[in-house]
């Protein structure tokens, strides 16, 4: 199912003001809820070809695009699960094709290619064994590689009457370059990308509701092409967050 994506860059000072205009309206994601803080950590390894190819289609604005990126969260452990994900946008609407496996799976997947091995054998998986299939697909076909790693705190919400609207915060946006298959839970040489900043993202299966509208309208703040991906990668490279000047910029990243 596509979903609509919306996102904002906040500072941090208006933080809690917005917490408590969407409080009244929303329930803490369970996932959120069972961590500190109600929140928890997302850490993504983001693939590309050599020459950078679905960073320069983001900054390019093209209106059908993918990535390909692998997700787990929270601290390292070699059974927590993680996700190959393939994310294609297409307009304004979003979809998603998901595979789960343990994390000491891996390597050995990438290594062999043994979706059935690997990847679980639970007749109800299909699904994710053939999304392991299409990731693997692209992975091959278009020679791709681990480009950069990015990590964040997610505090997440949803409508109390509407759980297809959720909300969250993703904060202390931070990433770095030196990465491989094996490395998604390493982030010592990690840069922040804007520590004074974060981002409010909303999802909804059918635009945003009055009440979304309202908040948003007070807190006055514009929507925002914010990809994760291209903006760790600029900060790796020295080069600071400008909405206005999405130039492409990565040649001297393809020397790295």
């Amino acid at each position: 199912m596509s979903r609509l994506e919306y996102k904002f860059l906040v500072p941090n000072s208006r933080l809690p003001e917005l917490r408590s205009m969407i409080l009244p309206h929303v329930e803490v994601d369970p996932y959120s809820a069972r961590r500190p803080g109600n929140e928890y950590t997302v850490r993504s390894l983001y693939l590309d070809t050599r020459v950078l190819d679905y960073y320069h289609e983001k900054l390019a604005g093209l209106k059908e695009r993918k990535k390909l990126r692998i997700r787990g969260y929270n601290e390292y452990d070699p059974t927590t699960p993680v996700f190959l994900e393939i994310k294609r946008k297409s307009g304004g609407a979003i979809t998603k094709q998901r595979s789960i496996l343990p994390y000491h799976n891996l390597l050995p997947l990438f290594e062999t290619g043994e979706v059935e091995k690997y990847v679980s054998s639970l007749p109800d998986d299909e699904e994710s064994r053939e999304n392991a299939r299409r990731f693997l697909f692209h992975f091959h076909k278009r020679a791709l590689s681990p480009k950069i790693s990015v990590t964040y705190e997610r505090e997440a919400f949803f409508f109390k009457f509407d759980h297809g609207v959720r909300i969250t915060f993703d904060k202390n946006l931070r990433g770095h370059n030196h990465v491989a298959l094996d490395s998604l839970f390493h982030e010592e040489q990690a840069l922040h990308a804007f520590p004074d900043h974060f981002i409010l993202e909303i999802k909804t299966n059918s635009g945003l509701p009055t009440w979304l509208k309202l908040i948003l309208s007070r807190l006055d703040v514009k929507q925002e092409s914010l990809s994760k991906y291209v903006i760790c990668t600029d900060s790796c490279l020295g080069v600071g967050y400008d909405p206005e000047q999405m130039s492409l910029r990565a040649v001297s990243f393809l020397r790295l």
